[in-house]
């Protein structure tokens, strides 16, 4: 068997581009992946791009071998297997090209060189979602449900496009620094008609234990129901929650579905059943459709939305929120005890903002006694209303030990609901917990993800955090010019810090440009 892989800084001329090679990122049974340069060839000379690119080459690990960069095969009488598997590794670049989703990675072109195969992909920084998941074992819920809806697009996109996908898994998810998911490796794609039967004759892969339907086990099927696909979804759903791997179709009826696992991680019972019931054995008994399983899921939140907003809704008077603001004046003219009074009154019509403002005088002991049991106590009543401030200040106690010990994956969560609702504060502050918490919950590649996200929308701490992070190496590849570029803007918003480590980087003369 040989598994070598094209040497790092091999040029592969395509159609259109020169990609080099810069490292390998994964090796599987019919293809090695690699990150590349795009090289721009002019009149004049070449230029490299800054953006990278991922290469999948057609490599059969059993039977391949390579004769310097050329690919052959191993034995004469394996030559009819590598062309047919070849043939559907070209389906398969061009079933991508086919698909235009936010949420599926996105080709670039095919080509064929070196008697093989390549097709060169949108490269995604963020990393494996399985990676992720196994991290930090298991992710908090909201994070979880919002990669979830995101695979769920485009799970619905590809079947309204009469495509299965048939190898679902947090494996074959990657991550833009963005935080969006992206649905990759497309092998076992597969075309049905209106009625869910194949159009040609053809036989199933068998897909990845664990994710893969008791149905799809067997070689050959008659007809293509969306069904193996919304298993596959419940069971990433599964392990993106518990972090363990899900239970093989056998296991489960053997010994019954493990619902204690989501259960022991506070997942709600409507969640559990849902995704029990996504991977049921009988697909009779399954959502039949990827829609329904997103909307049974969607009215759980809806509905837990609204019974917090209900109240809110109807307490939130014109009336609250004239004392609410009447607070707010008294506390910023210095008389933080009479404010106090105010919120009280706005608080006692339920207005979530004044059981904030309050949660923030007992954490800064403003005209009141400085209480951080009670502070939590008031902030948790707004987070149950959503106030996303609120969900920060509590992820601010938690992270730093306010009162109590330090409890980051605590700290995390109230981070994570916040940051969801695009509170550039928590998305920074999470960051911070990525990069610098604990060695259990660290996670560099996150840390970068949250920094990009909140720098984007104009935190300067943001901007100078990540300016740090390329200036030393810290989570992504050391790059002068880009310190230089996130310290700039962090310090054009007039970020002390950030104008004093520009200064010194050009003072020293270490810019590569």
């Amino acid at each position: 068997m040989n598994t070598s892989a094209l040497p790092i800084g091999t040029v592969l001329p395509s159609n259109n581009y020169r990609y080099r090679i810069e490292k390998v990122l994964g090796q599987g049974t019919f293809g090695i992946t690699y990150e590349a340069t795009p090289i721009l060839t002019g009149g004049l000379g070449e230029l490299a791009t800054n953006r990278r690119v991922a290469i999948k080459e057609f490599f059969m690990r059993d039977i391949n071998i390579r004769d310097g960069i050329t690919v052959m095969g191993n034995r004469g009488d394996t030559d009819n297997l590598c062309a047919y598997y070849r043939r559907k590794f070209v389906n398969e670049a061009l079933a991508l090209s086919r698909l235009n989703h936010r949420h599926i990675v996105k080709v670039i072109e095919l080509f064929e060189i070196n008697e093989t195969a390549y097709y060169a992909m949108e490269y995604c920084e963020g990393g494996s979602l399985d990676t992720l998941i196994e991290r930090h074992n298991g992710l908090p819920e909201p994070l979880a449900m919002q990669y979830f809806m995101q695979v769920s697009q485009a799970l619905t996109y590809m079947h309204h496009n009469r495509m299965l996908h048939l190898d679902l898994k947090p494996s074959n998810i990657v991550l833009r620094n963005n935080n969006e998911a992206v649905i990759i490796d497309f092998g076992l794609v597969k075309r049905f008609d209106d009625d869910g039967n194949p159009e040609t004759s053809t036989t199933l892969g068998r897909g990845t234990p664990g994710y893969a339907p008791i149905e799809q086990m067997r070689s050959y099927d008659k007809d293509f129901p969306v069904t193996m696909d919304v298993y596959a979804l419940g069971a990433t759903l599964f392990k993106m929650l518990t972090g363990v791997r899900p239970p093989e179709p056998v296991e489960i009826l053997n010994n019954g579905f493990p619902e204690y696992l989501l259960q022991n991680k506070g997942i709600d019972a409507t969640i559990v059943k849902s995704i029990m019931q996504a991977m049921a054995l009988h697909r009779k008994d399954r959502f039949q459709s990827v829609e329904e399983f997103t909307t049974t899921i969607n009215e759980y939140y809806n509905e837990a939305k609204s019974s917090t907003s209900v109240t809110h809704t109807n307490t939130s008077s014109e009336k609250a929120r004239e004392y609410y603001i009447r607070g707010v004046e008294l506390y910023e003219a210095g008389q933080a005890e009479k404010a106090i009074e105010w919120f009280d009154k706005a608080a006692a019509m339920n207005y979530a903002p004044a059981y904030c403002f309050i949660g923030y005088c007992y954490s800064h002991g403003a005209g009141i006694e400085l209480n951080y049991t009670k502070a939590i106590e008031w902030y948790e009543k707004a987070v149950e209303c959503g106030d996303s401030i609120a969900q920060c200040n509590l992820g601010f106690i938690y992270q730093n030990g306010l009162g109590g010990e330090t409890d980051y994956p605590r700290a995390i969560r109230y981070y994570t609901l916040a940051a969801m609702q695009n509170n550039i504060d928590a998305q920074c502050n999470l960051a911070n917990c990525y990069m610098y918490g604990p060695e259990k919950v660290r996670n560099e590649a996150l840390a970068i993800q949250w920094y990009i996200q909140a720098a984007e929308q104009g935190s300067a701490d943001a901007q100078y955090n990540l300016g740090i992070c390329y200036e030393h190496g810290y989570g992504v590849k050391r790059n002068i010019k880009q310190a230089i570029e996130w310290y700039d803007r962090a310090a054009q918003q007039g970020h002390a810090d950030a104008i004093d480590d520009l200064n010194t980087i050009i003072d020293n003369q270490t810019t590569i440009l």
